[in-house]
């Protein structure tokens, strides 16, 4: 059986994979920190109808208390996850940076000689920098958000399904709309940018004799 080739930001997986123990934490904490906001609805709910409606101060208080612990605990939740996300995906760049300049060291001088020394630049600055804020910014954003909409989908799941369905049904025309979208935002960009970009930074290096 052949072995699947990996693809994109799959590629990465092997890197991510070192990392078992500390991802699961992070995953743990992102869990927690998205169920909080859940949990303050949940409190509002009975402040309203066990505390306020019922004229109990003394239970209203400690909902109140309750409500405002939770909300401190998902921040700390929150900035752990953005922290062990940024601190994962920098060590990823940086174990790949290391890869890529070992293989560019393995290679003959021929491949030297017949690619442009501006796109091997590029390769190296450009592309693992875009890497490095995918990482750093959209996979965060990404995992924290997904978390909380399904947080936010069970939680109004249990204050009213029929709410919790209204809210459904957006998703099906989200999910087409991303996926259009990210088929016609794929290799002609990525492919100008890089020549334009190879080109400048090739011509300093061949004045330095650099073929």
């Amino acid at each position: 059986m052949p072995h699947k080739r990996h693809t994109g930001l799959s590629r990465l997986l092997p890197y991510a994979a070192e990392r078992k123990g500390q991802m699961t934490l992070i995953a743990l904490l992102a869990a927690l920190s998205a169920a909080a906001p859940v949990t303050g609805w949940l409190l509002v709910e009975h402040a309203t109808n066990e505390g306020i409606r019922a004229g109990d101060e003394h239970e209203l208080l400690l909902t109140v208390l309750a409500y405002v612990g939770v909300n401190a605990a998902a921040w700390v939740l929150g900035t752990l996850t953005w922290l062990g996300l940024a601190s994962v995906g920098q060590r990823i760049v940086l174990e790949l940076r290391r890869d890529l300049f070992h293989h560019l060291t393995s290679l003959s001088l021929r491949y030297f000689s017949q690619q442009k020394a501006g796109w091997i630049i590029s390769r190296l600055n450009s592309d693992v920098d875009a890497l490095s804020d995918v990482l750093n910014q959209g996979l965060t954003t990404l995992v924290v958000n997904s978390l909380t909409f399904v947080a936010a989908i069970g939680g109004l799941f249990l204050l009213d399904w029929r709410l919790g369905l209204v809210a459904l049904c957006v998703l099906p025309p989200g999910i087409v709309i991303t996926r259009w979208f990210q088929r016609i935002s794929t290799s002609p960009p990525r492919t100008c940018g890089r020549e334009s970009q190879s080109s400048p930074l090739s011509w300093p290096s061949r004045s330095l004799g650099w073929p």
